[in-house]
């Protein structure tokens, strides 16, 4: 008890009690680190939340991706009741709960994962009115597999501020911070890992916040148990059945033909890109029913493009199937980035062009300037070359296409140098400055 004084005399009358800890808060002095573990889970916690959108935009469609965030907003909510209906118990035994959350979080994600790549959730099905019901459980399925990762992770957060009630503003940075750093490394890691391994790549971040347990035989024990539920989780999600490509997107079936050969991968924030050569891809172009009336062959064998599953454009076939048979030289395998040798012109076996539902323009123009909003992989640039254009602009927004005119993709060589072609990025709205340019 303390005794105020003014002016200094004491004054009896007025006493002043010592400031007591707010209910539920650690001892002063005592609070258990958590700025690195707080950083790692939050890191790891939104890296989780992105790889599973990916995760549905390939196993599914993009458009299930907002169960994602559903899905965590949920899971943070139930933690936040939890912390407030037990904060006492909670308190208690805070220190050791953040030692331990970090391995439960990995057995968390691990099992829910694999758990979400097994469910037989069928799109179709939910669009049905006969069958749609039962896909209800489906989808149950997938908030009970991963709701509880998202549940623990808010625990963790929310417990990191209860127990340093006089450092809110560092633990609030942190937990921003390693959100921030963890969106950022897993833009870098969709670059070199396929949707379904990026995953498995998060969860040595997780494991890693126990060693931010208190100093002793907690941390031992509690790196123990991270490593051990490391070990097992990587051996599910690497070992153990794998997530597959919805049968109902249009990759799958040309995919499962006899002879179909994955010829390219690439890995993008934008997709995960696969270059697929089977039997039945073919330049997908409108024609004129007249066109064997005409004498005029029909649209080439071409190799398909495929964005998580959903096909974006027909490729040239390698070593010159497809290529026009006169005055054309058959594109060849070249350096990635390379352009053929000598400034010979390669084309593509555009003779269907005269019978395609664009080539009116052409006939009424004389050597026209051709803005074109998509390359099409190099078909509609060789086309409207074939159709007597002058000039041809090509604005590509897609990257990788842009990347395949201009430095090719696998087997496919990149388009040949020509004076009168010119590729852009961007859409037709970046034109508005500089038509002039057409």
């Amino acid at each position: 008890m303390e005794v105020t004084a003014a002016r200094g005399q004491p004054d009896p009358g007025l006493v002043v009690l010592p400031r007591l800890p707010a209910r539920g808060a650690a001892p002063a002095g005592r609070a258990p680190p958590v700025f690195a573990p707080l950083f790692l889970v939050s890191a790891a916690a939104i890296g989780f939340e992105i790889a599973l959108t990916r995760f549905f935009a390939v196993a599914l469609w993009s458009e299930y991706g907002y169960w994602v965030i559903s899905i965590a907003m949920a899971g943070f909510a139930f933690s936040g009741v939890a912390l407030a209906v037990a904060r006492d118990r909670l308190v208690r035994r805070g220190t050791a709960l953040l030692a331990g959350l970090p391995a439960a979080l990995v057995v968390a994600g691990a099992v829910g994962f694999h758990l979400a790549a097994l469910n037989p959730f069928n799109p179709l099905a939910l669009q049905n009115p006969v069958t749609w019901a039962g896909e209800l459980w489906h989808i149950g399925g997938y908030y009970a597999a991963l709701l509880p990762f998202f549940f623990l992770a808010g625990l963790f957060v929310g417990l990191c501020f209860v127990l340093n009630p006089r450092r809110i503003g560092a633990v609030y940075a942190a937990d921003l911070a390693g959100a921030g750093a963890g969106a950022a490394a897993l833009m870098g890691l969709m670059f070199v890992l396929p949707p379904f391994r990026l995953v498995p790549a998060l969860l040595p971040v997780l494991a890693a916040a126990a060693l931010g347990a208190a100093p002793g035989r907690l941390r031992r024990v509690a790196t123990a148990a991270a490593l051990a539920a490391l070990l097992g989780g990587e051996a599910l999600l690497l070992l153990g059945a794998q997530p597959q490509v919805s049968q109902y997107k249009p990759i799958y079936a040309p995919a499962h033909t006899p002879g179909a050969r994955v010829l390219a991968r690439l890995s993008r924030p934008s997709g995960a890109y696969v270059l697929l050569g089977d039997f039945t891809e073919r330049l997908d172009t409108d024609l004129s029913n007249d066109a064997a009336m005409l004498g005029l062959p029909g649209p080439p064998r071409s190799l398909g493009l495929y964005r998580d599953g959903e096909r974006i454009a027909a490729l040239p076939l390698p070593g010159g199937a497809g290529m026009a048979a006169e005055g054309m030289h058959p594109q060849g395998a070249h350096p990635e980035g390379a352009h053929p040798e000598g400034g010979r012109p390669t084309g593509l076996a555009v003779g269907y062009a005269r019978a395609s539902l664009g080539a009116l323009p052409y006939r009424l123009l004389r050597a026209p300037r051709v803005l074109l909003f998509g390359g099409g992989g190099g078909f509609r640039v060789a086309a409207a070359l074939a159709l007597g254009a002058r000039r041809v602009t090509v604005l590509e927004p897609e990257p990788v296409l842009r990347r395949v005119l201009r430095r090719g993709l696998g087997p496919v060589a990149p388009l040949a140098a020509d004076p009168r072609v010119r590729i852009g990025a961007g859409s037709p709205l970046s034109l508005l400055a500089g038509w002039h340019a057409v």
